[in-house]
C-alpha cells in the first residue's frame, strides 16, 4: 500500500514568505538605523571673548627724568614750588598682525602717588605686527603742598633709588582692552649751576636813597632763593648803605630782574665812587644730601 505524499498548503507558504520577508526588511533597517547620525539639542555654550592682542602687547619705559626743579616759596602760601618730569615709553606689538587702537589711556605714579594721567587718541594709532610706537609727554607738578613729592625731588636729585610707574590700558577699535604696566628709575637731567648775577643800573632817587638794579640769570635745572644780608655800599673804605633782600626767586632756567633800595647815611657823597661788596646767600635745592642747603658767592660789583 502506498502512502500518500503530503503537500504543503497554500496558507503554510504565504506564511514561510511573510516570515524571510519580516526577516529580510529588519535587517535592512538595522543597517540603516545604524548609518543614522546621532542629534544632540543641547544648546552649545557661549564661547569666551578673546582679546585681539592678548599677551601680545607690551610696554616699556624708556626715559624718567626730572628735568626742572624750581624752589618754594619762604613764608609765603602764594609761591608754590614745581616739579618737571618726562616720561617716555614704548608700546610693544608681539603678534604677527597690525593692531587698531582706538586709546591709549595712562598713568604715572611716583613715590606711591599718581601724578599725572590722561589720553593718547588718533584717528591713525595703531602698532604694526612686530613694531612698537613710542610715546613721551612732560609733567608739571606742583609739589609745594606734598612734602613726599618734594623729598623725592631732592633723592633723584641725589641719584637715590626712585621709580616711576606707568600704568597704560588699550582699547582696540572693538572695545577690547589690555593693561600694560611698567617702571623705569628716574634720573636728574636738572643740574645745579652756579648763579651769574650782574650790576645793570642805578639811580639817585633823593638825597637818602639809591635804588641799584641786579639781573640773576639760572642755566641751571635747579631753582634758588637769593636771602642776602650784607649788601654794602662803600666810598673809599667807609660804608655808606647796607641793605637786606629776602625770598628772590630765581626758578631754573630764567634770567629775572631786581632792585635793591638802599638807605644812605649822612657821608654818603653823590659825586664819588661806588662800590659794592656783596655775600650773596643762596638757598639751592638738593645741592647735596638732600636737603636746602645755603650757597654764598662772594662779589664785588
Amino acid at each position: 500500500m502506498i502512502d500518500a505524499i503530503s503537500t504543503p498548503s497554500k496558507f503554510d507558504v504565504k506564511a514561510k514568505s511573510v516570515a524571510k520577508l519580516a526577516i529580510v526588511c529588519a535587517s535592512i533597517l538595522i543597517l540603516f538605523l545604524g548609518c543614522i547620525p546621532s542629534f544632540d539639542f543641547t544648546p552649545a555654550p557661549e564661547a569666551e571673548p578673546v582679546s585681539l592682542f592678548s599677551q601680545t602687547l607690551d610696554i616699556k619705559v624708556t626715559e624718567a627724568r626730572l628735568t626742572k626743579l624750581n624752589p618754594p616759596g619762604v613764608n609765603s602760601s602764594n609761591v608754590g614750588a614745581t616739579m618737571n618730569l618726562f616720561v617716555g615709553f614704548d608700546v610693544l606689538n608681539g603678534a604677527d598682525t597690525f593692531v587698531s587702537l582706538r586709546d591709549l589711556d595712562y598713568k604715572v605714579y611716583l613715590a606711591g602717588y599718581q601724578v599725572d594721567s590722561g589720553r593718547l587718541s588718533s584717528d591713525q594709532l595703531g602698532i604694526s605686527e612686530g613694531s612698537s610706537q613710542h610715546f613721551e609727554f612732560p609733567i608739571n607738578l606742583n609739589i609745594q603742598t606734598s612734602p613726599e613729592l618734594f623729598n623725592q625731588a631732592l633723592q633723584i636729585l641725589n641719584n637715590t633709588s626712585t621709580y616711576m610707574r606707568v600704568l597704560v590700558e588699550a582699547t582696540t577699535e572693538d572695545d577690547l582692552r589690555q593693561s600694560l604696566d611698567d617702571q623705569l628709575r628716574v634720573s636728574a637731567s636738572a643740574r645745579v649751576m652756579q648763579p651769574d648775577i650782574n650790576l645793570v643800573g642805578m639811580q639817585l632817587l633823593n638825597a637818602q636813597q639809591l635804588s641799584v638794579k641786579f639781573q640773576a640769570e639760572n642755566k641751571g635745572g635747579v631753582g634758588y632763593i637769593l636771602n642776602s644780608q650784607k649788601l654794602n655800599l662803600r666810598q673809599e673804605t667807609r660804608s655808606v648803605a647796607r641793605a637786606d633782600i629776602f625770598n628772590i626767586q630765581v626758578p631754573a632756567q630764567t634770567t629775572i630782574n631786581f632792585e635793591v633800595v638802599f638807605d644812605l647815611d649822612a657821608t654818603f657823597d653823590a659825586l664819588n665812587q661806588i662800590d659794592i661788596s656783596t655775600d650773596w646767600l643762596f638757598d639751592v635745592l638738593g645741592a647735596e644730601n638732600g636737603v636746602i642747603e645755603d650757597w654764598f658767592l662772594r662779589t664785588k660789583l
